[in-house]
């Protein structure tokens, strides 16, 4: 009898030790999911953010509020989708009069020109839907949130897009050409408020950014 207690004791260690083994390892691939998705949603609200400017200059409402919350985005960011043009340039704008900042951002992009906004996407973010139950409730309902808003963005951007193209359609009477031509600058009101939304959002999640999630309890992440 006696034999058999250091070979029980031997297996139930075994046991153990691959079960920590295997909550470390799922800490960590928690640890890595987390970034990838924050990196992505950080290069998300740079391209928001300058979707914002886009509408903005278009309908020549940017203010100095504006130019520096724009500023404070675009100098935050330092991804992929960073244009050190673009920084000098905003640099350079914000040294302007309220009236020469309307002057130049009117030549840069003048009033009632279709846009061709692209549609967003957040593709890793998106394949590793499936493996966020260990991350906080709060965190996964923001996520959840930004997609949903997400896709609502771009319903509006097709559908901006199928105006803008009614209004060149000679098939059609001059008064539907000019309902297209209002359902289009509604469709970008859409998208500027949806874009906000969601950069607000994922201000929010900005504090889970570097976190290991080390309160997780033990069943959450085996059932990862």
């Amino acid at each position: 009898m006696t034999d058999i207690v250091p070979l029980l004791v031997g297996w139930a260690l075994g046991i153990l030790s691959a079960l920590i083994a295997g909550v470390i390892q799922k800490k960590r691939q928690l640890a890595d999911i987390n970034s990838a998705i924050l990196n992505e949603l950080d290069e998300l609200r740079y391209r928001l953010a300058w979707t914002c400017w886009k509408i903005a200059a278009r309908a020549q409402k940017v203010d100095r509020r504006f130019w520096e919350w724009l500023r404070q985005i675009a100098s935050s960011y330092s991804g992929a989708l960073h244009d050190k043009e673009l920084d000098l340039r905003l640099s350079k704008l914000s040294s302007y009069s309220d009236a020469d900042l309307q002057a130049s951002l009117a030549k840069i992009q003048p009033q009632g020109r279709a846009l061709g906004l692209k549609r967003f996407s957040i593709p890793a973010t998106t394949a590793n839907l499936q493996n966020v139950g260990g991350l906080p409730e709060e965190y996964q309902r923001l996520l959840f949130h930004i997609i949903r808003l997400i896709e609502m963005a771009n319903q509006d951007i097709d559908e901006a897009d199928y105006y803008f193209k009614l209004t060149f359609d000679t098939s059609i009477e001059s008064v539907n050409r000019e309902i297209a031509k209002d359902n289009m600058e509604s469709c970008y009101e859409f998208i500027n408020g949806f874009a906000l939304s969601i950069i607000e959002l994922i201000g929010r999640l900005d504090k889970y950014r570097g976190r290991k999630f080390r309160k997780s309890s033990l069943s959450t992440l085996l059932a990862l």
